[in-house]
């Protein structure tokens, strides 16, 4: 047994995203039902983590599916509490707001498997060089 268990948004990111966006839709229904104003967008910021950790730690097929959801959740929040939004051009400042964190994800991820893939360079005798930030350099023949 570990003592420390992953994050669930780490382990299970696709699953997080739909609980995170599924709330939020759903409590914009359900105010929009009841005639009530919904919490807004300014209660809505929860949603920015899980994006972040759908890209950054998701596999592509689930970033794809977390993505439909997430723009599902953002569409109806954008009809549910239009009276909030000003225009389109705030509503899409909005979208990039929403989006930023998860491309921000995807960046990390990139660079993280640019970093690991750039210590496997082939050297001149067919082997295999890996040098680690230029300290340690071991040589594999094949």
């Amino acid at each position: 047994m570990h003592l420390m268990q992953p994050a669930w948004r780490r382990a299970h990111p696709m699953a997080v995203v739909v609980v995170a966006f599924g709330t939020l839709a759903v409590i914009d229904v359900v105010a929009f039902v009841l005639g009530v104003e919904p919490g807004g967008l300014n209660a809505h910021v929860f949603v920015l983590l899980p994006a972040y950790s759908l890209f950054r730690w998701g596999a592509g097929r689930e970033a794809g599916v977390g993505l439909a959801v997430m723009l599902a959740a953002y569409a109806l929040n954008i009809v549910v509490i239009s009276s909030e939004v000003a225009g389109v051009g705030e509503a899409i400042a909005a979208l990039a707001f929403l989006l930023l964190p998860a491309a921000l994800g995807a960046s990390v991820r990139w660079h993280q498997y640019v970093s690991i893939a750039s210590g496997f360079v082939k050297n001149a005798h067919g082997g295999i060089e890996i040098t680690l930030t230029g300290c340690i350099s071991i040589q594999l023949k094949s």
